[in-house]
């Protein structure tokens, strides 16, 4: 699953449930998915990006961003609650 925000948006599929995720936000944005594998995470700008499943997190980050990564791994870990 690839999302691309540039500008302002908002995704939610956390209903949907994908391998691997790429993830890339350029302004400000809310990502909600669920992947099981690999999820790549770049943010510049404002966000909130919550990633559930088992998938390991490599997270690029600029600005002021909340990411949460059920799976864990890169610099980001923890459950969103």
């Amino acid at each position: 699953m690839d999302v691309t925000i540039n500008g302002s948006g908002e995704v939610h599929a956390e209903g949907l449930r994908a391998g691997t995720a790429s993830v890339s936000i350029a302004g400000s944005g809310e990502v909600d998915l669920y992947a099981l594998e690999q999820a790549e995470v770049s943010v510049t700008g404002s966000a909130e990006v919550n990633v559930g499943g088992s998938a390991a997190c490599t997270v690029t980050q600029t600005g002021s961003s909340e990411i949460w990564c059920e799976g864990g791994g890169g610099n980001v870990e923890g459950r969103r609650d």
